[in-house]
């Protein structure tokens, strides 16, 4: 397994952290999440990116919905289910959502390494 990565302790220290992350998959890739859990064993805060083998219908409309990511309704839905901290995975996201995420108001960036940069959801 590869080493969790250090940007994943900053949550520790937010303890009341609930973390998603992008992209969030669904569907042929919905497996592609499991490697989210594995970061999790270096923060243990709630991560909506769950992933258990089994996907509900639930799931997959949301990851569809949050396909818009950073727009105001996604972020506005993200705090109603009580995110606090969005993890964008550079490489593997679109350039331009990781640029609007990055000149979004309303997203406080609190680490950056390199391939990951991790946000605080500003209310």
């Amino acid at each position: 397994v590869t080493p969790v990565p250090a940007i994943y302790d900053r949550l520790r220290e937010a303890t009341d952290a609930v973390l998603v992350e992008f992209p969030l998959y669904a569907g042929p890739r919905v497996s592609e999440n499991a490697r989210y859990l594995v970061a999790a064993t270096r923060h243990f805060r709630p991560l909506v990116n769950g992933y258990s083998g089994f996907e509900t219908e639930a799931f997959r409309e949301r990851a569809d919905r949050w396909q818009q990511f950073p727009s105001d309704e996604v972020i506005d839905e993200m705090g109603a289910i009580g995110v606090t901290h969005v993890m964008v995975h550079t490489r593997d996201l679109d350039p331009e959502q990781v640029n609007a995420a990055a000149l979004g108001p309303r997203l406080s960036l609190l680490a950056d390494d390199g391939e990951r940069r991790l946000y605080r959801v500003l209310r």
